[in-house]
């Protein structure tokens, strides 16, 4: 259990790098952020499809397996089968979200940048010292 919960960790740690990376891009080099921004809705897109691909592989194999399994095993077999699938609402809401996130980042981002009274947060150059005579 302790390399589960080490895993999530590690996984979470990864995920929120993740995100502040795209982020700093967005912010920082819109025009690159622009050509990348396809891929990574196509990418949340594919991983919401393997992510169904997987649960109905589970489902349709526990169905064919049925003939093979004991009765008195088939509770074991379908706890199982709901232990390994990925909810459904989740990979929803988790694709959903990213490709939320990714549009803000490529289509408001630069909009609200774009404001006279926005904050500005890029560093300035000191300025050079007068020459000396």
């Amino acid at each position: 259990m302790i390399v589960n919960e080490m895993l999530k960790t590690a996984l979470s740690t990864l995920l929120v790098a993740g995100i502040s990376g795209v982020t700093f891009m967005a912010y920082k080099h819109p025009r690159g952020y622009a050509k990348m921004h396809p891929f990574l809705i196509w990418g949340a897109v594919l991983v919401n499809l393997v992510g169904n691909l997987w649960n109905l592989d589970l489902v349709l194999s526990l169905h064919r397996m049925y003939p093979f399994i004991p009765l008195d095993k088939f509770p074991a077999a379908r706890a199982f089968v709901e232990e390994q699938t990925i909810p459904f609402f989740w990979l929803l809401v988790g694709c959903l979200g990213v490709i939320c996130y990714a549009a803000f980042l490529r289509y408001f981002l630069p909009d609200m940048l774009k404001e006279e009274n926005a904050p500005r947060f890029r560093s300035r150059k000191k300025p050079n010292p007068p020459a000396a005579n």
